[in-house]
């Protein structure tokens, strides 16, 4: 008997054995909660930077708890980066502080979703350092310290933006290397490697940020300053950037803060007041845009004036500023001043200025300035004649069609933003159901989505923040209702994601 019963515990201690064993395995399988994991596969058949963005917001969400599991994903992602389309975001140049409505304004204000390859891969990296700084290093690695930012003509209204990139490369050089590795001189190299590829003056100040934010040894700073010298002197030809870091940023600041940081080296700080000098003397004398030439003598300094022959000197203020700075003689020389070519250039036509575009968007305004005797516009909005007004008036602006001097995307967003107008206006349920069905047609364009990916998100997420803001919370769901039962992938995976994401939050 006693045998039996013995027999019977081993058994049982065999059993809770093997049920032991299964457990890991188990929750192994189960690391990424079902829902998430759907989601994951489902995003994997999209653009891609539309899945890399999706599996940043999962990560960013908290919901995969599994180190390995989120490693996994960002290496997924980081490799998917590689067949994005733009590589780098882009802001638009200022003309005298104006806003202009042309296609590059959206894809400047697109840049806020970070849907570029380096944005993407910028982002990757941050997670990963997070979790491991041994691994983000290396994925970092694999992008190149080059850029390959080409020079911008004055034809090009769009500025690369790298500033988040360069934020990377001193978060990685204070987090990735230990002491023993600084001091055999490896994060120097790491750094030099980004200083000497800085070939756009759209990257000088985001560089010199970078130095001064690394509490480097006197070795490191001494060593890269030669380096960061060596490569400002190169940096001309490129109009556009110039004209508009010299303008409307801060690079006479900002190549100051780093001339007072290598004060303690007299021969150091001197050589980078020449080497701007430089920088300077090759860019003022080049090739220069008519449009910026004629900014530059508005705001000049006026540093001469002779009545009798009514003559006045002007410089630019930018030139003013330095040659106050660092003492250089004003206004420099004469020749320096003197472009070798100046371009005229014919700027883009803007939207709704001409055809039915522009009739599209007086029909609209007619509909928001429309006063009746006696009645409020909430009243008048409730009118038969006002709301036949508005049906005639949207139906309008569904047939506009391309131009002959417009593209696709041009009448993509125009028809976007004029489809929204008319939703805020919209006064009644059914009209702003038509208005969205009708907006979600215009995204399931897939040559849009797939060709031109971050103008096509920035309009997706543009109606939906305009649906978000609406005060009828019944009415804010039926038409989040209506995207997220979309036939567009896309469109159906973000939503789903974010009601998953928001639903655990409100729990």
């Amino acid at each position: 008997m006693n045998k039996l019963f013995l027999t019977v515990l081993i058994c049982m201690s065999l059993s809770a054995a093997a049920f032991a064993q299964k457990i890991p395995h188990q929750k192994e399988e189960n690391i990424i909660p079902h829902e998430i994991n759907k989601v994951i596969l489902e995003a994997a058949t999209l653009s891609p930077e539309i899945t890399v963005d999706i599996y940043l917001k999962i990560i960013a969400s908290g919901k995969i708890k599994n180190k390995k599991a989120v490693k996994k994903l960002l290496e997924d992602a980081f490799y998917l980066t590689f067949q994005v389309n733009e590589k780098t975001s882009k802001k638009i140049i200022s003309f005298d502080g104006q806003v202009l409505t042309i296609r590059q304004t959206f894809i400047s204000n697109s840049k806020r979703n970070n849907l570029d390859s380096l944005s993407l891969q910028t982002g990757i990296v941050s997670e990963m350092l997070k979790i491991d700084s041994v691994r983000a290093l290396e994925l970092f690695k694999e992008i190149s310290p080059n850029l390959y930012l080409k020079p911008l003509s004055c034809q090009d209204f769009l500025l690369p933006d790298t500033a988040s990139f360069y934020g990377l490369v001193e978060n990685i050089s204070e987090i990735a290397f230990s002491n023993e590795q600084i001091k055999q001189g490896q994060r120097i190299t790491f750094l030099a490697s980004y200083v000497e590829n800085m070939t756009s003056p759209t990257q000088i100040s985001p560089i010199i940020n970078m130095l001064l934010s690394i509490d480097l040894t006197n070795d490191e700073i001494l060593n890269l300053a030669e380096v960061f010298n060596k490569s400002l002197k190169g940096i001309s030809g490129d109009v556009r950037a110039f004209s508009y870091q010299m303008n409307f940023e801060t690079l006479n600041r900002d190549i100051f803060q780093l001339y007072r940081k290598l004060m303690t080296n007299p021969s150091l700080s001197e050589e980078l007041s020449r080497s701007y000098k430089q920088f300077l003397q090759k860019n003022l004398r080049g090739k220069r845009c008519r449009d910026n030439l004629e900014y530059e003598t508005r705001n000049g300094k006026v540093i001469s004036e002779n009545e009798q022959n009514n003559t006045t000197v002007k410089v630019p203020l930018y030139v003013a500023e330095a040659s106050k700075i660092f003492n250089y003689d004003l206004p420099l020389q004469n020749e320096d001043l003197s472009p070798s070519e100046i371009e005229t250039i014919d700027f883009p036509t803007q939207y709704f200025t001409a055809g039915k575009s522009k009739e599209a968007l007086k029909k609209i305004r007619n509909l928001q300035n429309w006063e009746e005797a006696n009645k409020t516009y909430s009243e008048v909005r409730e009118g038969q004649k006002w709301q036949e007004e508005f049906s005639k008036t949207l139906e309008f602006v569904l047939a506009l069609k391309e131009a002959e001097d417009e593209e696709s995307i041009d009448v993509f967003h125009q028809k976007c933003l004029l489809l929204r107008l008319l939703l805020v206006e919209s006064p009644i349920i059914s009209f702003k159901e038509k208005i969205v069905n009708e907006y979600l047609k215009l995204l399931n364009d897939k040559q849009i989505e797939r060709d031109y990916t971050s103008e096509w998100f920035l309009q997706f997420d543009d109606l939906k923040q305009e649906i978000l803001e609406l005060k009828n919370t019944e009415e804010k769901l039926k038409l989040l209702n209506i995207m997220r039962n979309t036939n567009n992938s896309a469109i159906s995976i973000y939503l789903k994601l974010e009601k998953e994401i928001n639903t655990e939050k409100n729990s």
